[in-house]
C-alpha cells in the first residue's frame, strides 16, 4: 500500500511549491497513473513514493 497524508515538497533553491497538503492511499494490488504537463510534479512524486526525496 501507498498512502500519503498532508505531503507538502518545495524545492528552496527554486522557490517553488511542488504539492502542498497531498493525500492519497493506492490499495495493495492497485494501479496508479501519474500523467499531466510537464513541470505538474510527475517525476517528483514518483522520488517521494520511491524515498528519493529526504
Amino acid at each position: 500500500m501507498i498512502s500519503f497524508n498532508q505531503v507538502s515538497l518545495i524545492y528552496p533553491q527554486a522557490q517553488k511549491t511542488i504539492f502542498n497538503e497531498l493525500t492519497f492511499s493506492v490499495p495493495e494490488g492497485e494501479l496508479l497513473l501519474i500523467m499531466g504537463q510537464t513541470g505538474s510534479g510527475k517525476s517528483s512524486l514518483l522520488k517521494l513514493i520511491n524515498g528519493l526525496v529526504p
